[in-house]
């Protein structure tokens, strides 16, 4: 058993001794954590620093911008400084990883693993769901499996910018941005920006193309990239000479060869290929818990200094 309990009836969260008010937001059923409340259990000295340093500006909000959106099923209307900053779950994720407190992994398990389901289907959190089904396990293996292929997508990732990057000098940067969007059209098959389409598609702002990509969109966005990193490679000295609206133009020409290429062997559906919100949230703390163990066996493995005597 955990020392952690919800409270809808007070919309709290009691973590060990501190009680935590959270405020569940839009129809997306978004938890919001109180960030004083929360920077304590996590064990931060100084929780304005902490909100203000390790978040990101969107992770963060005041309660008078948070307080229309609030769901009326929690059973009571919070009242709060309408200063008073909130937490999402993005933020929570950022906050415990930081955090050097022993429980601050078993709360970011129990907030994904029971709590955030259980709100999001039912309105409230429910006792009786302490322990994980079969679907549970068997959806954390998926997840898991999935983590895999977006390890590979990164490698190609960071391979592809790094060649466009150190291939066109100042250049680079922007060309690799434009790059990363035409092989988001070709994957997905959208003609506006990657905002854009997030944008149309109700997709949130924090949440990378790649995140909500399930193992088939990730394959066909691996399977994109090499295209582009060898058409670079095998092109740079003359691309290189190109002004940039020929340039661009080519990369454009390749997306569109792309594009007809998934749509020709059946992979052009967009559904086909994204993940559920909720599903790209569970697998983004999955990436955070994820990280932090590896991280702790690194420091485990670290070679303690010996000092010998001179």
């Amino acid at each position: 058993m955990n020392d952690f309990d919800l409270n809808i009836q007070e919309a709290r969260v009691q973590a060990g001794k501190e009680s935590i008010p959270l405020l569940v937001v839009g129809t997306q059923r978004d938890l919001w954590f109180r960030g004083n409340n929360l920077t304590a259990y996590l064990g931060y000295a100084q929780p304005r620093v902490a909100l203000t340093k390790i978040l990101k500006g969107r992770n963060s909000r005041t309660f008078a911008e948070l307080s229309a959106e609030v769901v009326s099923s929690m059973e009571t209307t919070p009242v709060d400084d309408p200063r008073a900053r909130y937490v999402n779950e993005p933020g929570l994720y950022r906050l415990i990883a930081r955090s050097t407190q022993e429980q601050a992994e078993a709360f970011q398990d129990w907030v994904y693993e029971i709590v955030l389901p259980s709100i999001r289907k039912t309105g409230s959190y429910s006792l009786q769901q302490q322990q994980p089904s079969a679907t549970t396990a068997e959806d954390n293996s998926w997840c898991n499996k999935r983590l895999e292929g977006k390890e590979l997508m990164k490698l190609k990732n960071t391979s592809l910018q790094q060649l466009i990057a150190g291939g066109f000098g100042q250049a680079g940067s922007k060309l690799y941005a434009i790059a990363g969007n035409l092989i988001n059209q070709a994957v997905l098959g959208f003609q506006e920006t990657t905002r854009q389409f997030k944008k149309q598609q109700q997709l949130p702002g924090h949440v990378s193309i790649p995140d909500m990509l399930n193992m088939q969109g990730q394959v066909a966005r691996c399977y994109a990239e090499t295209c582009f990193q060898k058409f670079v490679t095998d092109n740079l000295e003359r691309l290189r000479g190109l002004p940039e609206s020929e340039l661009l133009t080519e990369f454009r020409d390749l997306k569109i060869n792309l594009r007809q290429g998934f749509v020709s062997t059946g992979m052009g559906d967009l559904q086909q290929k994204l993940l559920t919100v909720d599903e790209a949230k569970k697998r983004k703390a999955e990436q955070v818990c994820q990280a932090r163990k590896r991280q702790k066996l690194l420091q485990m493995e670290q070679p303690k200094t010996v000092l010998c005597a001179a």
